[in-house]
């Protein structure tokens, strides 16, 4: 096989693999001809999306749960369900202003890390628990969620905000 022709052949073999509605429906390794298996563990290393499902023409590897915030003038704390499909970096709440702090990882420690200036957190594959604080002088008027997060309970002072 000329070495564009494989190229090209493992590019579609990858994104054949990766193209499936939901977790698990990746094609068949029968589906995969002999000569590529090989090679299928390989593509996927490189880009490990390819392995996640698409969503609204994106690939979603991370499952968040609702976000439960409580926030009063001094600070405050959240909790977070999330499905990690693969080892990836999590968005958290906060921003550079308002950085959360003693985060945990189902219940245990975990480390913050910072992309430009959104906090997050390495999660392995599976499902776990977060949890963070945050510290401040004065309640701020708007504190920063993910846009992958879309389901918020928000305590501001103990009392429900809708």
């Amino acid at each position: 096989m000329r070495a564009s022709a494989l190229r090209a052949t493992l590019a579609l073999v990858a994104l054949s693999i990766g193209s499936g509605g939901a977790l698990g429906a990746q094609i068949p390794e029968a589906a995969v001809p002999e000569p590529l298996r090989p090679w299928v563990p390989w593509v996927l290393e490189g880009h490990p999306e390819l392995a996640c499902p698409m969503v609204a023409g994106n690939r979603m590897c991370a499952w968040p749960g609702r976000l439960e915030l409580d926030l009063d003038e001094q600070g405050g704390s959240f909790r977070l369900a999330v499905t990690a499909d693969r080892n990836l970096d999590l968005p958290l709440p906060g921003d550079a202003a308002h950085w959360p702090r003693q985060i945990t990882l189902d219940g245990r420690p975990a480390l913050l890390r910072r992309a430009g200036e959104v906090p997050t957190v390495a999660l392995p594959p599976g499902r776990h628990r977060l949890a963070g604080r945050f510290r401040w002088s004065r309640l701020p008027e708007s504190l920063p969620v993910p846009p992958e997060i879309g389901l918020v309970s928000l305590r501001v002072g103990g009392r429900a905000v809708s």
